[in-house]
């Protein structure tokens, strides 16, 4: 679903989303603050820039079933939690 017309994308944008997700884990607020995963590169590889991120992110503005499936699987971890 996040694939990238036209050719393969420089960064993995499923990369791009778990490195996010860690980042928020960790206490991140905001997108510059992926760099609080600077000391997992060995895991995840190099960390993209914040325009990296944002456009991972992009396609999900403007796409509503990627944005009600997301809505569901933080339902379903909010009830989890």
């Amino acid at each position: 679903m996040l694939a990238r017309l036209g050719g393969s994308p420089v960064w993995d944008r499923g990369v791009r989303l778990v490195q996010l997700a860690v980042a928020i884990t960790l206490g991140a607020a905001n997108m510059r603050q992926i760099a609080l995963l600077s000391h997992h590169e060995p895991l995840f590889g190099p960390l993209s820039s914040d325009p990296s991120i944002r456009r991972t992110l992009e396609p999900i503005g403007k796409n509503e079933l990627l944005r009600s499936r997301l809505a569901w699987a933080r339902a379903q971890v909010r009830r989890h939690v």
